[in-house]
């Protein structure tokens, strides 16, 4: 059996400490968002922009050979099937009864 390389422990390392990190840091966030709501709302317009750079980055990360080993199609159209389709339908407000004249 080998020993682990340096570069694969460091690895290790950094991996533990960003999935340790990450869940810390997102419910720090919820208690300053919550914590301050004003002066942390002006900020609301940014969420869309913020959030296309994040999923940019994400797509960066993707190689051909992550996209070629994934699942099957077959598995993958319930999915997408789930995320294409409308969410739930909001009640019908009740009409308004017009006064008799």
């Amino acid at each position: 059996m080998s020993q682990p390389t340096t570069a694969t422990t460091t690895e290790d390392r950094s991996a533990y400490r960003a999935v340790t990190l990450f869940p810390l840091l997102v419910l720090l966030a919820g208690v300053i968002g919550y914590a301050f709501a004003g002066p942390v709302s002006g900020g609301a317009g940014l969420i869309t922009p913020l959030l296309g750079v994040i999923m940019f980055g994400m797509g960066l990360t993707l190689t051909l050979r992550s996209r070629s080993y994934s699942s099957p199609p077959s598995a993958k159209l319930p999915s997408s099937r789930l995320m294409t389709s409308p969410g739930p339908v909001p009640p019908r407000r009740p009409r308004r009864r017009r006064p008799p004249r």
